[in-house]
């Protein structure tokens, strides 16, 4: 089986912190493309701070572009694992959720913890992808 993974420059972090970190932002094995969490960041700054329903749209903006890179969209999701501080303002969010993901909405778990990685997000989700 043939692995390959990248980090692809996306306006999200820099390919050198995933590197610091020793991990991949996107790693494809078996015909499916995984994404590493992905939180609401431009250029390794948290966009909206505490405010789920502002993170939402950049979560989702992020991964579209990530997937863009391997010739995907949002359509090539097979499941989301959404870990949020906050799953009632997460419950808000659902039309969000169905307009951006459409007719093909991937499978979903969500789990609230009780923190993330810097105090100001408030979700971070995992992806899986089916690859074309």
């Amino acid at each position: 089986m043939t692995i390959h993974r990248a980090t692809p420059a996306v306006g999200y972090y820099d390919p050198a912190a995933f590197a610091a970190m020793g991990v991949s932002q996107m790693v494809s094995a078996g015909g499916m493309l995984h994404l590493s969490g992905v939180v609401a960041a431009a250029d390794g700054a948290c966009v909206s701070p505490g405010d789920l329903a502002g993170q939402v749209p950049v979560i989702l903006d992020t991964i579209e572009r990530l997937l863009a890179t391997a010739g995907l969209d949002l359509s090539s999701l097979v499941t989301i694992t959404c870990f949020t501080t906050d799953i009632a303002a997460l419950a808000g969010q659902i039309p969000v959720f169905a307009r951006r993901l459409g007719a093909h909405p991937p499978c979903s778990t969500w789990v609230e913890v009780k923190r993330l990685a810097s105090p100001g997000y408030m979700l971070e989700i995992v992806a899986v992808a089916a690859l074309a």
